[in-house]
């Protein structure tokens, strides 16, 4: 289930979206249906979750998007240029950091 609803957002269709903590992918395939035509990178701690997010995703291949891909990593340091994204998602991530406000600061920057 979807924590928000991407169809509220005022962004152009044709948008880069990083999804922070992506998991197995449920806000990933909810930006891809709001925005069709968008560029989509999930990352996550956990490589178990992106694989599955990888798998779940081949169920959207037809769907026309720019392109996806999917990161280990984690909100600390991302490995991304500043002002990169259009769309920076990352729900039910901060309360399992123990630091996030270190986190929001390097999430801010992009």
């Amino acid at each position: 289930m979807l924590t928000f609803n991407f169809k509220k957002l005022s962004l152009n269709h044709d948008v880069k979206i990083l999804d922070i903590g992506c998991g197995e992918g449920r806000h990933i395939f909810g930006a891809l249906e709001a925005f069709p035509s968008s560029y989509l990178i999930g990352l996550d701690l956990n490589k178990d979750s992106l694989d599955i997010c990888m798998e779940n995703f081949k169920f959207f291949e037809e769907l026309p998007h720019k392109d996806k891909k999917f990161v280990l990593g984690n909100s600390y340091k991302l490995p991304f240029k500043d002002d990169e994204f259009d769309l920076i998602v990352c729900s039910e991530v901060l309360e399992h950091l123990h630091e996030y406000n270190d986190a929001l600061k390097e999430i801010k920057e992009f």
